[in-house]
């Protein structure tokens, strides 16, 4: 869901009127395990979360990595966050950690995108903004 609504940020400050229900988000959980009453029964079905994956992961080339990504398709206005093999010479599969990169396609670089990267909050960053916040409640 984080993703998602990053995806409706960026949509929104160009001017889309979007909210969670227009993103085709791809929940990383299987759909047996979404189910699950409380986190210890989720967590004695790790043979289940690890065997959909090892199945994902077998299914892609050698000179291919997993990425989530969202996309924002302009042209045909639509939203999507999902799970996607990347070849391992493409930038995006460099990515590491909390990693944010954006492939910006515009009319004018056509099929070569312009790339902005940089590292995202991370827990580190993540930790000091919320203690930040707390010392301005308090």
């Amino acid at each position: 869901m984080d993703v998602a609504k990053k995806l409706v940020i960026l949509a929104r400050e160009i001017g889309f009127k979007a909210s969670l229900d227009d993103v085709d988000a791809e929940n990383l959980i299987p759909s047996p395990l979404r189910t699950l009453e409380s986190i210890h029964q989720f967590n004695s079905k790790e043979e289940d979360l690890n065997s959909h994956y090892i199945s994902i992961k077998d299914s892609i080339k050698d000179d291919e990595v997993l990425r989530y990504v969202a996309e924002l398709n302009v042209n045909e206005k639509t939203l999507a966050v999902k799970l996607i093999a990347v070849n391992k010479s493409d930038s995006l599969a460099h990515n590491k950690n909390a990693d944010n990169y954006f492939e910006v396609f515009t009319e004018s670089y056509q099929k070569q995108p312009i790339i902005i990267q940089g590292k995202g909050a991370g827990p580190i960053v993540t930790a000091r903004v919320v203690y930040s916040d707390v010392l301005k409640l308090a």
